[in-house]
Parts: structure tokens; C-alpha cells; sequence
């Protein structure tokens, strides 16, 4: 199963404001889940601004792969004052607002409330957040799991951090994998 989202599974050179979504993805299979989120499963070369997702998303703890509040991934895209509130669980790669951002991706004026859980690589903003910029941002609430867990993101590698505020309680534990 892949690219299951609130609004658009995958999506290219999306221009969007204004854009609201509220709701519940629970997805189950027998093998992996991949590129699940409350707006996008995968946005691509993109902008969204002045919008928000209030969603559930359970992407099954043992296949759920790269699964965000917002968009399951992101490659440079612009997103700007984007509120996401949540519960969001998946296996890897799970994030408040992305699994996983790319190429230049910047989230500016973006808040994230709620729960994140997985096994690895589970961030409050991001889970795997890589050549991007998060600037003016607020991550508040818990993210659980085994490994590679923060309030900000599981994983950052080539991330650039301006005045982010991190108020999340971050637990690590063997039960998770």
C-alpha cells in the first residue's frame, strides 16, 4: 500500500492555501505501508500556506514507513504557518508534520501538537528530516520509540534550525520494536 493521504496521495507541483483537513486513516495490510499522511502522501516541488490537518493516522506499527500529521514526505517544499495536531503511529520514518523531508523542503511558521510513535527514526516535527530548514516552529506533546527518537526530529542530517521550540516528552524503549 502506498501514498494514502486526507486529501491527495501524491502530488507535483501542488499550489495550495487555505487548505483544511480533519479526520481518521487507519490502514492495514499484510506488507508495507509506505508515504501516509493527513494532507499528502508525497508532495513534491511544491507550496502550502495558512492551512491545517487535525488528524488520527494509525499506519500499523509494524509496516507503517514514512508517515506525517502533514504529508508522509516532502521534497522541496514550501510550507508555510501550517498548524498539525494529532495522533500519528507507524513503524519508521514518523513524524508530527512528515516522515521524512528533502532537497531544500523549509517549514516556516509550522506547529505541531499531539502524539508521535513508532520503532525508529520518530521526531515531533520530523521523523527523518534531511536538507531542509525549520525556521519560527513549535513542537509540542510526546514521541515515542526504540531508537533515534527526538522532540524535533528522529533524524536530521544537513538541517538547518532557527528559533524552534521543542516542548515534547521524548521516550526510548525496547517495547516499541
Amino acid at each position: 500500500v502506498e501514498y494514502v493521504a486526507g486529501i491527495v496521495g501524491y502530488a507535483e507541483a501542488f499550489r495550495g492555501s487555505d487548505v483544511h483537513v480533519e479526520g481518521t486513516l487507519i490502514i492495514s495490510a499484510s506488507g508495507t505501508v509506505t508515504y501516509v499522511g493527513g494532507m499528502f502522501g508525497e508532495i513534491k516541488y511544491s507550496r502550502l500556506t495558512d492551512s491545517s490537518a487535525r488528524m488520527i493516522i494509525n499506519a500499523d506499527i509494524e509496516y507503517g514507513r514514512i508517515v506525517g500529521g502533514v504529508a508522509g514526505k516532502a521534497e522541496n517544499v514550501e510550507f508555510e504557518d501550517i498548524t498539525a495536531q494529532g495522533i500519528i503511529s507507524g513503524k519508521s520514518s514518523v513524524g508530527g508534520f512528515a516522515g521524512e523531508t528533502r532537497d531544500g523542503t523549509s517549514l516556516m511558521r509550522v506547529s505541531v501538537s499531539g502524539s508521535v510513535s513508532g520503532h525508529e527514526r520518530v521526531g515531533g516535527i520530523g521523523g527523518d528530516i534531511e536538507d531542509s530548514r525549520v525556521t519560527l516552529s513549535t513542537a509540542v506533546g510526546t514521541a515515542g520509540g526504540s531508537k533515534e527518537v527526538g522532540g524535533v526530529a528522529g533524524v536530521a542530517d544537513r538541517v538547518m534550525l532557527s528559533s524552534v521550540l521543542a516542548t515534547t516528552s521524548v521516550t526510548a524503549d525496547e517495547e516499541r520494536a
